[in-house]
């Protein structure tokens, strides 16, 4: 096992306390407190939230800090909205075929699922049929599952853990945009910056 896994079991338990269910998805925080310090509807994220938070406590990383990093996540990958986005969705469907080269694969989702080795890959992990049609992606439950996913696969979880900001937004974005959000939500959420 390495470090980091090692590093990731200590702090969130032992495998069988992991499959135990956690009853209270607000445990950590109040709907008031994630709606004030990431600026996302309280609706949005009274809706959203459970789900999300029953796919992390289901792949065994509900804890704290990952929390933290995913509810940031989704505030700055969802545009403020907490709720499943596609790319440029601002947009029309039309603008997103002439202009994204991975057309129909674009982002959808609570963290903006790409390319359709992705779909492929990540509908494969799920038991989910992603490629005969894409925007099941969009559907809440199947995109709080996908970002369960991704943070395991992509090793943000592991960032998050180790509450390694930079990393964690490297892991999700591939760069550093929306750093400086991520840091400010998730300090606001009680977690060192």
């Amino acid at each position: 096992m390495s470090n980091a896994l090692l590093l990731l079991q200590q702090q969130v338990g032992s495998p069988a306390k992991l499959a135990q269910p956690i009853a209270n998805p607000w445990q950590f925080w109040t709907v008031e407190t994630l709606a004030s310090v990431t600026q996302c509807p309280a609706q949005g994220i009274a809706d959203a939230w459970p789900a999300i938070y029953a796919a992390l406590d289901a792949r065994g990383i509900a804890t704290q800090a990952i929390c933290a990093g995913v509810i940031g996540t989704i505030a700055i990958e969802t545009a403020s909205t907490f709720k499943p986005v596609k790319e440029a969705f601002w947009l029309d469907d039309a603008w997103r075929q002439a202009n994204l080269r991975y057309y129909p694969w674009y982002g959808r989702g609570y963290i903006q699922l790409t390319w359709q080795t992705n779909y492929s890959n990540y509908g494969k992990a799920l038991d989910v049929d992603l490629l005969t049609d894409p925007e099941v992606a969009m559907q809440p439950d199947v995109a709080a599952r996908i970002i369960a996913e991704f943070f395991v696969q992509s090793k943000a979880a592991e960032a998050a853990a180790q509450q390694n900001w930079p990393e964690t937004r490297r892991r999700v974005q591939g760069g550093h945009d929306g750093l400086d959000r991520l840091v400010r939500i998730v300090t606001g959420l009680g977690q060192p910056g």
